[in-house]
């Protein structure tokens, strides 16, 4: 299994995966929600393997279209769960 480097200061109480969450949830504004769609992409600090985890992790969900764009990008496109 991959070992990963946590990226932020060791106090922010947050693993690297859960900082790329965070990261990612920031750039989902509200433009691109309005849109449904997003790319998105790994930046040189975070962890490939938390990358790959997401990126999994979204391919599960009904509601979201990953295309893969490379390595270290996706496009993510997603529909309105929540009809009305």
């Amino acid at each position: 299994m991959l070992q990963c480097v946590p990226t932020g200061s060791a106090t922010d109480g947050f693993t690297s995966y859960e900082n790329l969450l965070r990261r990612v949830n920031r750039q989902l504004n509200v433009a691109s929600q309005a849109h449904r769609h997003t790319v998105i992409a790994r930046q040189p600090d975070e962890c490939i393997g938390d990358w790959e985890a997401f990126l999994e992790q979204l391919d599960l969900e009904d509601s979201v279209e990953v295309t893969r764009i490379g390595r270290s990008a996706a496009r993510l496109q997603w529909t309105n769960r929540h009809p009305g």
